[in-house]
């Protein structure tokens, strides 16, 4: 199993760095190898429980003893599995050619994947003993004293490679500091000199300043590691080490630290809380971080975030380890992005729409002034909280439309979907809420929520209906009198008046003409205004499909006999009787057949088909996915100009025309096609077109059927 790449030692923690200063301390203070082996663990992986080590299975202290013939006898052992560890005095044996040259020569040893060594029948350890013919990888790392080989220590995992370059670099690093106890341990047969009588032994007579200076000493690959400036402190806070880092930091070369005061570190104002810090790490042994000051050698304060850790023999503290985080830059960030907030709040706030934000968890973050004014919900009430504390709330209060409760059910847990509508509120007064709802993603792709907007748009909304009800009132108006107009010119042109001269009645044709044309787009305006009012109801009864075609080809007969075009009929036999309003769709068809009629030239065809659709198959090829079977389909196709792919899209919108249309003076509302789709969807179906210019077009719509209409 391959593991997820470690951060190198540039990015190593200050948690770690502790980790490691502590475990070789505990190293220097230990007793017997079975203390060494726990603090190089506990280096590695931290102090946790032996059956916790996630990468460690097999972890073994050897030695080289100095009258055998034996290379290396284990010392200290842990594993997974005790009952089949080495015992202590145990040999590790039969190792392969290239791993005694690498160990022999001071190299360290990583095997990521021992299935050839296993294959080549070496079990590394002494069969009589144990085998690890279980593992899968294994770090060997020589333990070199005064240029001597004195040991070996060993990390096994049941995992192919189970250990990372970070993992590697530590155990090196703790093999300087188990090779000098080894060396000693060897010379005095595994026995540390002790007290004799209460006298303190020769090593114990060290005297402290030759102990801090070896502490400092031993410090230094430790602190080359840190990513943080660390320095290392005697408990009168003169600087005993410093790493490369924290020279940079303040200012200073490395050796112009050591032997200064850490307080010339930080500014004045901000050395009795240092003191303060420091005295209760020596008091009480305990580590502790916090933000403060610190000041560098040309004078300049720097904001910090520092970890004060104690360093302890038995129960006294011999050191501090103090490290630095310059978080200048951090705090201009914060600074930044609270200036932001605010901004952004301030903006959400002077908004005239009402915003929700709910977030991936699924509780509101957000609600701005103009949400509680809207839907009379105190904010503090909701937010933080879950949107279903929020829903209860809106199910509480029957003022509230259930638009709204369902609208938040239906969106809250959708990742993709962006959405808008309308919702009628009733608060105090009657309202028109316009609202939009969109997943809310941040830069780098991560889903942060979801964003409800609410915008008031009743005055659109009266403004809208004024609108309608004055087009309506105007054009009823003025139907009346051009109809009286139309008829008074039907009445003379008959005769009925007496005889006309053929100079005038060449004017009266005009007049009839555009009179005609007058009434025709009066109709349609009135049309599209009680649509949009939604004063058109359906008389719906069953129908021959069929019957549509006849009606819309009778209205238009005189046209296609002026322009000399031909009509064929596709009919196919049997269609089922469709539910609708048969002077509605009969309109819709005429005003398709009157615009095919209008954009084919002279003597041209038109084509009109019914038929049954069952599956997606019977549509035509260029059909929209969203069309819905099954149906009967309506066709209508002409042999005219076309429609170009550029003005395909807005060919249903209220008065368009296209450009080449109005070039050639061709005469024409730009209602008809608008009115047309919405009387097939008022039924539930869909409309469509297919057109290539020069071509010709095709329009389609569909009338829904129920199940079993088509049996």
């Amino acid at each position: 199993m391959h593991r997820s790449k470690a951060p190198d030692s540039s990015q190593m923690s200050s948690e770690l760095v502790e980790r490691i200063f502590i475990a070789g301390h505990r190293i220097a203070a230990a007793d017997n190898p079975d203390a060494v082996l726990v603090a190089v663990k506990d280096a590695i992986t931290g102090p946790q429980p032996n059956s916790a080590y996630p990468s460690v299975d097999h972890c073994l202290l050897s030695y080289t003893p100095s009258s055998s013939t034996t290379l290396f006898k284990v010392a200290a052992v842990w594993d997974r599995q005790p009952e089949q560890a080495p015992k202590v005095g145990g040999a590790y044996t039969d190792l392969p050619d290239q791993a005694l040259e690498a160990i022999l020569s001071g190299k360290t040893l990583v095997l990521q994947d021992l299935s050839d060594i296993h294959a080549q029948g070496y079990t590394i350890v002494a069969p009589s003993q144990f085998s690890l013919t279980r593992l899968s990888s294994l770090l060997l790392v020589p333990l070199i004293a005064q240029r001597q080989l004195v040991g070996l220590i060993a990390l096994g995992s049941f995992r192919e490679n189970a250990f990372t370059p970070l993992e590697i670099r530590i155990l090196q690093i703790m093999a300087d500091e188990v090779a000098l106890w080894v060396s000693n341990a060897i010379k005095t047969q595994w026995a540390r000199p002790v007290r004799v009588d209460g006298k303190p032994s020769q090593a114990d007579a060290m005297t402290a300043a030759n102990r801090m200076t070896l502490l400092a000493e031993s410090a230094q690959a430790y602190l080359s590691l840190a990513a943080d400036a660390v320095l290392i402190t005697d408990p009168q806070q003169v600087i005993l080490s410093a790493n490369a880092r924290a020279g940079n930091l303040f200012g200073y070369s490395q050796p112009e630290l050591v032997g200064k005061q850490a307080s010339v570190l930080i500014p004045p104002q901000r050395r009795s809380e240092n003191e303060s810090w420091a005295r209760i790490a020596l008091q009480q042994g305990i580590g502790l971080r916090g933000e403060t000051e610190c000041l560098t050698k040309d004078g300049r304060i720097f904001p910090a975030y520092v970890t004060l850790w104690p360093i302890k023999e038995g129960d006294t503290v011999i050191a501090l380890v103090e490290m630095t985080l310059d978080v200048s830059k951090r705090q201009a960030q914060h600074t930044t992005l609270e200036g932001e907030r605010d901004l952004l709040e301030a903006i959400l706030e002077a908004s005239n729409d009402a915003m929700l934000m709910v977030d991936s968890e699924f509780r509101v973050v957000s609600a701005n002034l103009q949400f509680e004014a809207f839907f009379q919900l105190a904010r503090f009430q909701i937010l933080n909280q879950p949107v279903e504390a929020l829903l209860e709330r809106l199910r509480a209060r029957p003022d509230l439309p259930a638009a709204l409760t369902n609208l938040l059910l239906t969106f809250t847990a959708d990742q993709q979907t962006s959405a808008a509508g309308e919702l009628e509120l009733g608060i105090k007064e009657v309202r028109f809420l316009v609202w939009y709802s969109t997943p809310v993603y941040d830069h780098g792709g991560q889903l942060r929520g979801r964003l409800f907007a609410f915008r008031d748009a009743t005055r659109e909304h009266e403004v809208d209906r004024m609108k309608t009800e004055f087009v309506s009132l105007v054009s009823h108006e003025l139907r009346t009198p051009l109809t009286s107009v139309s008829g008074f010119v039907d009445f003379i042109l008959q005769g009925d008046a007496g005889p006309l001269d053929p100079g005038v009645r060449a004017y009266l044709d005009i007049v009839k003409f555009n009179a005609d044309r007058l009434i025709s787009l009066i109709n349609d305006i009135l049309e599209i205004s009680r649509l949009e009012g939604g004063r058109i109801k359906l008389k719906r009864d069953l129908q021959d499909p069929g019957t549509i075609l006849d009606s819309a080809l009778v209205a238009i007969q005189p046209t296609i006999e002026e322009r000399k075009q031909t009509v064929a009929m596709h009919v196919s036999l049997g269609l089922p009787e469709v539910w609708i309003d048969k002077g509605r769709l009969t309109q819709a068809v005429t005003n398709l057949m009157a615009n095919a009629s209008k954009y084919t030239p002279h003597g041209g065809t038109i084509t009109l088909e019914a038929r049954v659709v069952v599956q997606r198959s019977d549509l035509p090829d260029d059909t929209p996915p969203e069309v819905k079977v099954p149906a009967v389909l309506i066709g209508v196709h002409d042999t005219g100009m076309g429609i170009s792919e550029a003005d395909q899209p807005k060919i249903f919108s209220q008065f368009y025309r296209t450009d080449e249309v109005v070039r050639q003076q061709i005469s024409g509302s730009g209602l008809g096609l608008t009115i047309v789709k919405s009387f097939v969807e008022l039924h539930g179906g869909q409309v469509w077109l297919s057109s290539k210019v020069s071509q010709g077009s095709s329009f389609y719509f569909t009338i829904p059927l129920l199940e079993g209409d088509y049996d």
